[in-house]
């Protein structure tokens, strides 16, 4: 199987996106010539490059994508540990410890927008590999690309789901067993209480989280970068509210 896995779609995504950002089109031609070499992101190519007010915001979106992608291919070379955590788990820690995100969510929606039936084979993979079909199919697509070995073996697992997606949660452990590599649980508190017990015991929790990157990385925490990560965080956060507000209207 991961023969087969290893002629899928994916790779053909990344290095299609990666060759049009190198050289992006500025004509309606160009553009109509590259969907004919890549028949399998056409969509995706005709989207984001033809409609104008896509196109503004879609080509920043394309730069920060490969960019994420090409982190994941360079972090060990560059001696950096990769994190294998779930979408809702705040990077801003990772990255103030020059850990790299690797979010299976992220891969499975990268297949599905980019590549024609290029999440299914994975989602059979993890199937054939024991993972039931009633885990959640969002992380089971981007597990079958790490799983199948065409992304880099993560080295931690980090978990934040706790409560709020049980099938979410037991996929980490899963892969943690799996693939032998150490976890890290970050319980949720049942309520939430403004400066009270519930606030002090999160707290905990991160403070558990530090010291296991920690440990793992032999990294120590820079509180300076990790002001300026936060900034960035709720900067994107704010801009988050400020399109909902915006959809109102729509």
């Amino acid at each position: 199987m991961k023969e087969e896995a290893a002629q899928a779609s994916f790779p053909r995504v990344i290095s299609t996106m990666l060759g049009m950002m190198s050289g992006t089109p500025s004509t309606t031609k160009e553009v109509e010539g590259m969907m004919k070499a890549l028949p399998a992101t056409s969509g995706m190519v005709e989207t984001f490059m033809l409609e104008p007010c896509i196109r503004e915001v879609g080509l920043p979106f394309l730069e920060m994508s490969i960019s994420y992608f090409q982190n994941l291919s360079n972090a060990h070379k560059e001696g950096k540990k990769i994190a294998f955590e779930n979408f809702n788990f705040p990077p801003a820690i990772l990255y103030a410890m020059d850990v790299v995100p690797l979010s299976p969510e992220i891969l499975s929606s990268f297949l599905s927008m980019g590549v024609p039936k290029g999440v299914f084979r994975f989602l059979d993979y993890t199937t054939g590999i024991g993972i039931p079909e009633s885990m959640c199919t969002a992380q089971r697509g981007g597990v079958g690309v790490i799983l199948s070995g065409l992304i880099e073996k993560p080295d931690i697992v980090l978990n934040m789901a706790s409560g709020s997606c049980d099938t979410n949660s037991k996929m980490f452990d899963f892969i943690s067993e799996y693939l032998d590599i150490p976890f890290c649980n970050i319980d949720a508190p049942p309520y939430w209480d403004e400066g009270g017990e519930m606030l002090r015991y999160y707290q905990q929790e991160y403070r558990k989280l530090v010291a296991f990157l920690e440990e793992q990385t032999g990294n120590k925490l820079d509180e300076d970068k990790l002001r300026q990560c936060c900034k960035e965080a709720k900067k994107q956060d704010e801009y988050v509210a400020e399109i909902y507000d915006l959809r109102r209207a729509v």
